[in-house]
């Protein structure tokens, strides 16, 4: 039996049991886990203390669906015991064309010295950006200019897991492949040992969860496995951002015509001012903890700012309407 707090129980059965309509099933019916082979699906515990709730969920979902599938377990443990318990998170690929937004994102593990150097920007540009770290090599250094970026409200960080392992993350490319329990564990590590590692830094809670990028952007491209989105909804995150300017690719596919063309700050401005202005922006942008990444990003900024663009976060590029409600019904 899983030990659940009597917050939990008192408050969610009491909350929900006497209140299943059919959006709340729609939602339930991704929380629990129902199959007719009994595998486990999700990450799961049970818990006799929410028998009668079951109950209830089942009888709904069998008027539903008309089949006997069944229901193995719910999703709950202390963790769920929070305020972004109801959180559903959603992909941004990229915005609205002509906003003239652009957001602006910097990958993997960054060094003290291109830290200060972005922070300073900012402050200096009122340039918003989100820096997607890796942990596992994260200097004590590095992580006290993040808290400084946080606090200046300008810098946000997203969880890039711990070790950015890309191995294990590309399977989730494929759409109907079956994960592992040893790599829904090993995902699970990577997102766990990413939150820990922050807050022993003394990078605090409401920091931690507004975004997720998976290493190499596996799970996140449209049509793919959903196993990331539903892990991350379940662990509160709100928006997973992918992207639609990056460089590597990019160059790399230009030095197949050139075999002279250069991964190098000079190329890395034009790519990005050429693929703004084509669009007049609502661009998500990947960039890397890199010099020539560093130099070249920020010069194209300051010529788009001057041309009337505005560096945003990633969900500020979508209209008013086209944000999904993150809050579950």
């Amino acid at each position: 039996m899983s030990t659940i707090s009597n917050k939990y129980y008192n408050g969610y059965l009491k909350n929900n049991i006497n209140k299943i309509d059919s959006n709340r099933v729609n939602y339930m019916e991704k929380q629990v886990v129902y199959s007719s082979d009994n595998k486990i699906k999700s990450r799961i515990i049970q818990s006799d203390l929410i028998d009668s709730y079951i109950s209830a969920l089942e009888s709904k979902i069998e008027e539903k669906t008309n089949n006997n599938e069944m229901i193995a377990a719910l999703r709950i443990d202390e963790k769920i015991d929070n305020k972004d318990n109801n959180i559903r998170t959603q992909a941004i690929y990229r915005g609205v064309s002509g906003s003239k937004k652009v957001a602006i994102t910097f990958d993997d593990t960054p060094s003290p010295e291109i830290l200060r150097k972005l922070i300073n920007f900012a402050k200096e540009n009122n340039v918003k950006m989100v820096f997607f770290v890796n942990t596992k090599k994260l200097s004590k250094e590095s992580a006290e200019l993040l808290k400084e970026g946080l606090s200046s409200g300008l810098i946000r960080i997203g969880n890039h897991t711990h070790s950015h392992n890309t191995e294990l993350f590309k399977k989730l490319n494929t759409k109907n492949i079956n994960l592992s329990e040893e790599d829904k564990k090993l995902i699970s590590k990577e997102i766990d040992d990413w939150e820990k590692t922050l807050k022993n830094y003394g990078i605090e809670d409401k920091y931690l969860k507004h975004y997720f990028r998976p290493p190499g952007g596996g799970g996140g491209y449209k049509n793919n496995n959903s196993y990331i989105l539903d892990e991350l909804s379940y662990r509160g995150y709100k928006y997973l951002p992918m992207w639609d300017v990056e460089f590597i690719y990019s160059i790399n596919q230009k030095r197949k015509m050139d075999p002279s063309y250069k991964y190098n700050a000079k190329n890395i401005e034009d790519i990005l001012v050429n693929s703004v202005e084509k669009t007049k922006g609502g661009n998500l942008v990947l960039l890397h903890f890199r010099n020539e990444d560093v130099e070249g990003s920020l010069n194209a900024i300051k010529k788009l700012k001057d041309k009337g663009y505005n560096f945003v976060f990633p969900e500020e590029l979508l209209k008013d309407n086209q944000i999904i409600d993150n809050k579950k019904s």
